[in-house]
């Protein structure tokens, strides 16, 4: 009874976590699989196909397919594993001026970024993330901090920063109870039946006028205040 001699084809791999399963399929049916950086099958001479493949699809084999020929020897073949990633896209408005950051948990910080860049990008890999905006202008406050899924595709996220506002109360007395007084202030006019009317104002500097009321004047019945 005649065997035919068989040789040693050894495939290494790199790219992978320890533990994560790989393959490797013979075109004549053959099929192994290991959970460390080598598999070796034992041939005769000859030509042979294979395809690559991982149970963790977040990864691509280089090269995914392929063929080799045994003749007479041992043979050694490289196969790297290449995390697959998709692009997300942060993009900005209402800032005029300052950096801006982007804060993805479990990624390095993004740093700076100018507010004349109105948008940043960074690559990920499928899986959900959440992240917190920031700026170096304390002028503005973020509008939310927020979550993100990466199925397969890329993901677009808008931001958007608004003005920190404070609040201005004006205090009347010497009116009647119930009597309607007015405050214009910056442009917007406000009214009221009680003694007090708020605003919510960015840091600036605004004027305002009293609005008048028969038989009555306000003192002072115009002015600027400092926020």
């Amino acid at each position: 009874l005649t065997h035919l001699k068989e040789y040693n084809i050894n495939f290494i791999e790199s790219g992978l976590h320890n533990g994560t399963s790989w393959y490797v399929n013979l075109s004549n049916g053959q099929a192994f699989t290991s959970t460390i950086n080598n598999i070796t099958i034992h041939e005769p001479n000859g030509t042979y196909s294979y395809t690559i493949s991982t149970s963790n699809k977040n990864y691509l084999p280089n090269p995914s397919s392929g063929s080799f020929t045994v003749n007479g020897s041992n043979l050694n073949i490289s196969v790297s594993f290449r995390l697959v990633t998709y692009t997300v896209t942060f993009t900005e408005s209402g800032l005029s001026s300052g950096y801006w950051y982007v804060n993805i948990t479990g990624q390095p910080s993004s740093g700076q970024i100018s507010s004349s860049q109105t948008s940043y990008s960074v690559s990920l890999p499928n899986g959900s993330y959440s992240y917190t905006i920031s700026t170096g202008n304390k002028e503005y406050k973020p509008s939310y901090a927020g979550s993100f899924i990466v199925n397969g595709a890329s993901v677009s996220q808008s931001i958007s920063f608004s003005k920190v506002t404070y609040t201005v109360t004006f205090s009347e007395s010497g009116l009647p109870s119930g009597t309607s007084w007015s405050i214009t202030l910056n442009g917007t006019t406000k009214s009221s039946t009680t003694n007090t009317i708020t605003f919510s104002v960015p840091n600036g500097t605004y004027s305002y006028t009293i609005g008048s009321i028969s038989g009555y004047t306000a003192s002072p019945s115009s002015g600027t205040i400092m926020v």
